[in-house]
């Protein structure tokens, strides 16, 4: 082959003409570039699209492109473009040949044109099940309409209720619902928030759901857990709501109190990134907790349920802001055995509040 050189190209277009090409060539313009034999076909955008058809032989190169200024020249800006993007492909295959395995496939995928690629591929994605799954969700997502009822039958499709018992069976599960999760939680973050966020929800439904047929003692799903629970937050963030219509979301998921769903209210909160809905936030949870009279040792189970779940956000949020007076004060409440005496008796030592400290250890003593 005639080897195509920035001095050939300019004795073949003309200095003006290369330099136009050569533009082109550097602002990406030339696309669907495909080599078969001596033949060079390629696409050149710009104001318009033009199709450029390259023959490169051991003598010659010639070029014709179905622009307007081809009809004056025999080398246009278009086929400079092609013909360099061409030199700069064959330069890549020659170094990637040389490279390990990996570049050696990237080599041999090069030098295939697109109805090549096209074949290979399809028979590639129809031989696996899981993997022709993922194409035509690529397929709708492109090509369909990214609705929000659209996405969401991606997401049941992607989470569907199965009985299975066995780790394999539960790992193998996981493994494919996050790759067919993750480009729709994508296309979910490009849409409206608050639509963006109730397919969120819905998501974490259909997995608190199949999780109740499923044993996932291993662990399986923490990884699409982390991608649903990363997204879930991001929206929130982004909501057009009120700090006190936020603040109310977040109290009616803490009464929930799902298993699976990022931690409320700390994922929501972290970082102080809303603090005003933090505020509020507390502060209805301590009036909750005011409303409450002093935990007693004969209070039913699912009363101590109650104190304990409310406590646990207060005493995160009393940590925080390493107010050691109101966690005592909050331990102090549910305090019905010894042990819990002997924590309030340490922490109100370390406050210098010896008559509170005295106080404890009599009970510990009419225990």
């Amino acid at each position: 082959m005639i080897e195509i050189t920035d001095n050939f190209l300019q004795r073949l277009a003309g200095e003006p003409t290369f330099r136009r090409g050569l533009d082109y060539f550097r602002h990406g313009h030339v696309e669907s570039l495909s080599v078969s034999n001596s033949r060079v076909t390629a696409t050149v955008v710009g104001t318009h699209a033009y199709t450029v058809v390259l023959k490169h032989t051991a003598k010659s190169l010639d070029g014709v492109c179905n622009c307007p200024a081809s009809d004056g020249m025999d080398f246009c800006k278009h086929c400079v473009a092609v013909a360099l993007a061409y030199v700069q492909q064959q330069a890549d295959i020659t170094q990637l040949s040389g490279g390990g395995k990996d570049d050696q496939l990237k080599a041999y995928l090069l030098q295939l044109d697109k109805t090549q690629l096209l074949a290979q591929l399809t028979e590639i994605i129809n031989s696996d099940n899981h993997l022709k799954k993922i194409w035509l969700q690529k397929a709708e997502l492109a090509l369909g309409k990214k609705d929000g009822k659209t996405l969401k039958k991606l997401i049941t499709q992607a989470l569907p209720y199965r009985s299975l018992w066995g780790h394999r069976e539960a790992m193998h599960y996981f493994v494919q619902a996050e790759s067919l999760l993750q480009p729709v939680i994508e296309q979910c973050q490009q849409m409206d928030a608050e639509q963006s966020f109730i397919l969120q929800q819905y998501a974490y439904q259909r997995l608190n759901k199949a999780l109740e047929r499923i044993d996932d003692s291993g662990g399986a799903r923490f990884g699409l857990e982390s991608i649903l629970g990363k997204a879930l937050v991001a929206d929130f963030s982004r909501l057009p709501w009120t700090p006190s219509q936020k603040a109310d979301w977040l109290l009616e998921q803490t009464d929930h109190n799902l298993d699976v769903f990022p931690a409320v209210p700390e994922a929501f909160l972290a970082n102080n990134v809303l603090p005003e809905v933090a505020k509020i936030y507390y502060q209805q949870l301590q009036v909750r907790w005011e409303a409450l009279p002093p935990l007693s040792p004969n209070a039913a189970d699912e009363k101590h349920s109650k104190y304990y779940q409310l406590l646990h956000h207060l005493l995160h949020h009393a940590s925080e802001s390493k107010d050691l007076a109101r966690i005592i004060a909050l331990k102090g409440k549910v305090a019905i055995h010894a042990d819990a005496y002997l924590e309030l008796i340490v922490l109100n030592v370390e406050r210098n509040d010896f008559s509170a400290a005295e106080f404890w250890l009599a009970k510990i003593k009419r225990e």
